[in-house]
Parts: structure tokens; C-alpha cells; sequence
């Protein structure tokens, strides 16, 4: 039995790195004039060009339940076990939607072994906990270790995360795009940190 890497696309992880640890993305996605995109699929330079001039402002959603129970069940099934490090919960309701795949999964297959972490942050915070049980998976770690070493501070990852940009009233659209989540405020240089979908 192994052990199966999931997180979100918030973690912003290289994909040097998902292509080396197996790393299964589920992907947040951004919608713009009602039209929901995954994520990954977003042109950034075009978004960020296009962005200053976007009315009604771009938002962002979690993935489903569903799509986190197809991710879950696969390994599941293989009876491997999963570890799914995800953006922080004050951030999202990506961890909630997570739970409830995760719920899904295992009213269909008992012995699933699904362990989900709050990385209690976004960005490459959140993916250096990510690859961090990564390291010791790949080292033959149970995944009640992996599970330890996600948690675990390092001077890596730090404590939060406090992201420095000069006109951040449509920074929030980015939002989870690539890991930034800001909630937008009006086109003065003022900007807060929120708790979106």
C-alpha cells in the first residue's frame, strides 16, 4: 500500500514538483461574468491584464464534494492511504468540501484511509507542509507520519502568510488563482484578508 498526495491549486506548487511526488491538483476556479473556469486553465497574463477594467470583479469557488471524492476514491480503492493538504478553512470552504468528499468516500468504502490537513495558510506555505509529508512518503513514511511532518512548523513555511502588493483592490480576484487570497476593497491601495469560497 502507498500513500497518495492530494492539495488544491492554491498551493501554488511547481509542477516539477507535483510531476515528481504524483501530486494530485484539485483545482479552485475563478468566475468571471457567471462563466467558471478551473483554475489552471486561466491565462495569467491575459487575467492580470485584462483584470483593472473587469466589472462586475471576478470571484472565486471551491471545488465540489464530488470532485474531491473522485480524487479520494481512486487511491482508496487501490487501498492506498491519502493525505490531502489543503488551504487554510478561514480562507475557503475548500477544506469543508473536502470533508464531505471525504465523508462520501468512505460511506462507500469503510476502510478508506483519508486524512485531511488545514494548512492554516495558502500559497507555497501551504505546499512546503505539501511537500513535506512528500519527502516522507517518498521515504517509505506511514501516513500517520506524513500526516505529523505536514503539520509540523518549519522555518520554511513560517507562521502566515502576508502577501505585499501595491494595488490590491484587484488582487482578491487573483484570490486563489495562484495561492493569494485578499478580499477586494475598493480602488484605494487598502485591502484585507477575508474569508471567501
Amino acid at each position: 500500500m502507498g500513500i497518495s498526495l492530494v492539495t488544491d491549486s492554491a498551493s501554488s506548487l511547481p509542477q516539477a514538483d507535483i510531476d515528481r511526488y504524483g501530486i494530485e491538483v484539485v483545482p479552485l476556479r475563478v468566475v468571471e461574468d457567471g462563466v467558471s473556469t478551473p483554475a489552471e486553465e486561466i491565462d495569467l497574463q491575459d487575467f492580470y491584464r485584462r483584470l483593472p477594467g473587469l466589472q462586475p470583479v471576478p470571484t472565486t469557488a471551491a471545488p465540489s464534494p464530488a470532485e474531491f471524492a473522485e480524487v479520494f476514491r481512486r487511491p482508496g480503492v487501490r487501498g492506498d492511504g491519502v493525505i490531502a493538504v489543503l488551504i487554510s478553512s478561514k480562507l475557503s470552504s475548500t477544506f469543508e468540501s473536502a470533508e464531505l468528499g471525504a465523508t462520501m468516500v468512505r460511506e462507500r468504502h469503510p476502510d478508506a484511509r483519508i486524512e485531511l490537513v488545514d494548512s492554516e495558510s495558502n500559497s507555497m506555505q501551504q505546499g512546503f507542509a505539501l511537500l513535506a509529508a512528500a519527502e516522507v512518503a517518498q521515504s517509505g513514511g506511514t501516513l500517520e507520519e506524513c500526516v505529523a511532518a505536514a503539520r509540523r512548523p518549519s522555518p520554511a513555511r513560517g507562521s502566515s502568510l502576508r502577501p505585499r502588493v501595491s494595488t490590491t483592490w484587484h488582487a482578491a480576484v487573483v484570490s486563489r488563482v495562484r495561492g493569494v487570497s485578499w478580499a477586494p476593497c475598493s480602488r484605494s491601495r487598502r485591502s484585507s484578508p477575508r474569508a471567501c469560497s
